[in-house]
């Protein structure tokens, strides 16, 4: 399979017209990809944080909370959540 992931992306066609093309379903093929590639790593972006202004604890729908220690201002916090 890891053949046909590489030979698709060289194709220029779209998974699904390669897929049917080579008698593969596309739920496999992605099925495939997701486990003969690796995991992306994680993307952090670089914030200056000025001085301190306000608490902040974010929680996210996922169950994540992120706590901030110190004072954050109110456009730092903007930031983050924009």
């Amino acid at each position: 399979m890891q053949q046909h992931i590489a030979a698709c992306k060289a194709s220029g066609q779209t998974v699904a017209a390669y897929c049917s093309g080579h008698s593969i379903k596309v739920h496999q093929y992605y099925y495939w990809q997701s486990k003969l590639q690796p995991a992306a790593p994680g993307k952090f972006i670089s914030i200056a944080v000025p001085l301190s202004t306000a608490l902040v604890s974010i929680d996210f729908i996922n169950g994540t909370r992120i706590r901030f220690e110190t004072l954050l201002p109110v456009a730092y916090i903007k930031q983050l959540m924009g």
